[in-house]
């Protein structure tokens, strides 16, 4: 499955909008999942990743929230307890996560999401919207299918 980010820069970060399939025409629409952020000074540079569920041990230590732990509990999820979404192959970096936060300030270099977007600095609803597209990747994965994610700037 192809995942869109669009970005925008504001004052403190870029923020965004992830949409399912890589259609962008109608990110308020069917294809639209959440808002992102994410910090200036790290960004994730445009291209194109592969995206996966991987084991977080920032997870683990319950630094992140993994919706694995606490609200996707059923059987069919059992085998991704700690689990979060890892954008693969970034030069240079390891470990970058798609997680729930809500100011750019919060990121390490990762990729926040929310359902609702306060104003172009902060995000909310970051757990509803981490586990909306933790349920996607789960899906694709339990199926044998691979995940990607295309960042792209809005106005580039």
């Amino acid at each position: 499955m192809l995942f869109r980010l669009v970005r925008w820069t504001h004052i403190k970060g870029p923020a965004g909008q992830i949409a399912v399939g890589g259609n962008v025409a109608a990110l308020t629409g069917p294809a639209y999942l959440a808002y992102s952020l994410e910090r200036l000074a790290v960004l994730v540079p445009c291209a194109t990743y592969d995206l996966d569920l991987t084991l977080s041990g920032r997870a683990i230590s319950g630094a992140l929230w993994s919706p694995f732990d606490h609200v996707l509990t059923t059987p069919e999820y059992a085998r991704y307890a700690h689990f979060l979404p890892e954008i693969l192959h970034v030069d240079g970096h390891t470990g970058i996560r798609v997680h729930a936060l809500n100011e750019a300030e919060q990121s390490d270099g990762c990729v926040g999401v929310g359902h609702r977007q306060y104003d172009a600095d902060t995000i909310f609803e970051a757990r509803p919207a981490l586990e909306a597209l933790c349920k996607l990747l789960a899906t694709e994965k339990t199926g044998g299918r691979a995940s990607q994610l295309e960042i792209v700037e809005a106005f580039a």
